[in-house]
């Protein structure tokens, strides 16, 4: 066993209180590279290995691989599902939600508690990620978007399309207002995306601690902070040979300092060096003038 993994933040800009405006791009341009600190008052693009944060986080897990803490295996390659599956994790850095600490146990077998090193946000990605829409070649639109308005706001419907038909797909526990347990035809209808179809607060929950995360994550995206940039989506299309470019860089002289291998101090100015005859000045540029049009067409004036 080791005691820190990693893997799951190859790019801790979330936990350092940035966005990367890049890799919420759904094309082979995704980036990494450029963010916006999530409380941002200049909207200034920004690139993060220039930043303090950054800096400090890949000395950190330097250290870590240096005392041990980190194995330097697994910093170079390997398979995190797995080696969580096994138990050989302590501690791993991931993306945290109210459930996160149940499922992982649900995966593994073992006993995982969750602790939160940021503020709850609400970004772009976060509201994006499990959105329905509509389609603009429909016949329809109107009706269609009554449709969605009921499947989030209907309990019937919403469950009926997550969970199917009562008696028959699943049955209600008798005594319980909100539990259920599958059916005798379960197998012919379980789409298992309660998290995507729908309002997961009108979710039915197999078990009494599901039906408590319902209520947690109720409370917790109430809580999370506004990102100040949510709405906008960047598009990489002038400049993705240089993202391109860049990816390649960043896969092979950046990743393995975010995973603590290789040395900060002499590694870091190489990779920032590769990383400006690629082209990322023209990047953080694009995306700069994108946010300010974008600034500009929403009257944002803070």
């Amino acid at each position: 066993m080791y005691v820190l993994d990693p893997r799951s933040v190859e790019a801790p800009s979330e936990m350092l209180n940035m966005r990367s405006l890049g890799c919420e791009v759904t094309s082979q341009t995704s980036t990494w590279i450029g963010g916006v600190y999530y409380d941002t008052k200049d909207y200034k693009v920004i690139n993060q290995l220039e930043t303090p944060e950054m800096i400090a986080y890949m000395k950190l897990m330097q250290s870590y691989v240096q005392k041990g803490f980190i194995s330097k295996e697994v910093a170079e390659g390997g398979n995190y599902v797995i080696d969580q599956m096994y138990g050989k994790i302590f501690c791993s850095l991931t993306e945290l939600y109210p459930s996160q600490a149940y499922y992982a146990e649900a995966r593994s077998g073992y006993e995982y508690i969750s602790i939160p090193l940021t503020k709850a946000v609400m970004s772009t990605k976060n509201s994006t990620g499990a959105m329905q829409a509509i389609s603009a070649t429909s016949n329809n639109p109107e009706r269609a978007l009554m449709f969605l308005e009921l499947v989030n706001t209907d309990k019937a419907l919403n469950n009926l399309l997550n969970f199917g038909i009562e008696g028959k797909h699943y049955i209600k526990v008798k005594g319980k207002t909100n539990i259920i347990q599958a059916g005798e035809e379960e197998r012919a209808y379980n789409p298992g995306l309660g998290w995507a179809f729908g309002n997961q607060m009108l979710n039915y929950a197999f078990n009494e601690r599901e039906n408590q995360f319902i209520n947690e994550m109720q409370s917790f995206n109430e809580q999370a902070q506004i990102d100040k940039t949510i709405g906008f989506v960047f598009n990489p299309d002038s400049v993705h040979t240089q993202i391109e470019n860049c990816n390649l860089i960043w896969e092979n002289q950046v990743r393995p300092m975010l995973l603590g291998v290789g040395d900060v101090t002499t590694d870091l100015p190489r990779a920032k060096k590769a990383l400006k005859a690629a082209g990322v000045d023209d990047i953080i540029s694009e995306m700069q003038k994108q946010l300010n049009a974008w600034k500009m067409k929403n009257e944002i004036n803070n």
